[in-house]
């Protein structure tokens, strides 16, 4: 409607363009965005196993005694 009260037709045309380009182009964003942030979790969540291996414990192994 600015391009339209400016500009006239060619305005009106120009913000439909730019419009109907963002009905497209935002999903294919979104998709492409939630694709990347759940790998980059998935890419994290190694990364951390890696770095709690059993040869660097947070805290030393608890033993387990049976008392019957």
């Amino acid at each position: 409607m600015e391009g339209a009260k400016k500009e006239g037709v060619i305005g009106f045309l120009g913000g439909s363009v730019q419009s109907l380009f963002g009905i497209v182009v935002n999903p294919i964003t979104g998709i492409m965005d939630a694709i990347s942030k759940t790998a980059e979790g998935i890419q994290n969540e190694f990364k951390n196993q890696e770095e709690l291996s059993n040869d660097k414990r947070v805290r030393p192994p608890r033993p387990f005694y049976s008392f019957n």
